[in-house]
Formats: structure tokens, sequence, C-alpha cells
């Protein structure tokens, strides 16, 4: 009974999944994606229009903090925004406090997205640079080169000191 399962199952499900089968094996089929940030800026709302996400601080992929910076960035507009909302003020006073409470959005926001978006940027770097660090074994020595040398002096400090406060600080959102 088992075997049959199997079979039976594995046939299903090499039917469901045939097409991720035929996953592109020629180079001239993988296309380049190029990814691109920028310094980080600090003003991101002038008069009644502000920015958030992406938009207002474009970071590499390495920690996966994009999306996370843009649900922050949303959490801290809606809490301002209803602020205003909550005076039950009149509309034209709305109006005239809808700056006040970009600005004040803006500079909740700017210095963590500013810090997050440069870890982002240097961890890219560092990843650029790495290489495997040196091995010494009773079989030899591996890894000779200068990037590996360099990336085998700095494991000790990056994964008992740098990591853990930078993660510590990623994910502990102040509000």
């Amino acid at each position: 009974f088992g075997a049959q399962f199997g079979a039976q199952f594995g046939a299903q499900l090499g039917a469901l999944f045939s097409d991720a089968l035929s996953v592109p094996s020629q180079v001239e089929e993988v296309e380049q994606r190029d990814l691109y940030d920028r310094a980080p800026q600090f003003t991101w709302a002038a008069g009644r229009v502000c920015l958030l996400g992406d938009a207002a601080h474009p970071m590499m992929p390495n920690l996966g903090q994009g999306g996370c910076m843009a649900i922050e960035d949303a959490f801290v507009l809606g809490r301002e925004l209803s602020r205003i909302a909550r005076d039950a003020a009149p509309a034209d006073r709305q109006r005239r406090e809808l700056p006040i409470a970009l600005k004040r959005y803006n500079k909740n926001r700017v210095l963590r997205a500013a810090a997050v978006q440069g870890m982002s940027r240097l961890s890219s770097a560092i990843l650029f640079q790495y290489n495997h660090p040196t091995k010494i074994s009773a079989a030899g020595v591996e890894n000779t080169g200068v990037k590996s040398m360099i990336t085998k002096s700095m494991q000790g400090f990056l994964q008992n000191v740098a990591f853990p406060l930078q993660f510590e600080y990623l994910f502990s959102f102040p509000g």
C-alpha cells in the first residue's frame, strides 16, 4: 500500500509542478535584475505631500527590511493622521494641520530608516567583498587570498558583536 501510494503521490506532484520543472537552463534565458538604492534623504514631506517606503528610503535587499520599513512608515503616518481626525477639527483646520502631521511623521521615521538603509548598504558592500574564510586543517591551508584572510579575521567580531547589535536594532521598533 505504501509504495503504491508513494508512486501515485509522486506522479500527481510531478504533474502539478511540471511547469516548474522546465526551469530555464540556457544562459541566454537568464535575465539580469539590477538593484539600486541611494544615500539616505532626510526630507520626505513637503506641504500636504509625503513619501513612504521605497519612495522615501530605497534599500538593498540584503537585510530583508525594505517591506518592514514601509510597514513602520505606514503605522507612524497613520498615527499622525489619526491625531488630526481624532480632534474632530473643522475641515479647514485639518488642512492647515496636515503639513504639520506629515513633518512629525518625517521627523519620527527618518533617523531609524536612514540607519537601516545604511546598515543595508554596508551589508551589501561586505557581501560583495566576501570570500570563503581561510581554513587551516590537518589537510593544509585553504582559501589563502587576501579577502579570505580578512573574512577569517572578521568572523568573531561579526558573529559576536556586529550581527547581534544589528539585529537587536532591526527587530526593536520603537513605535
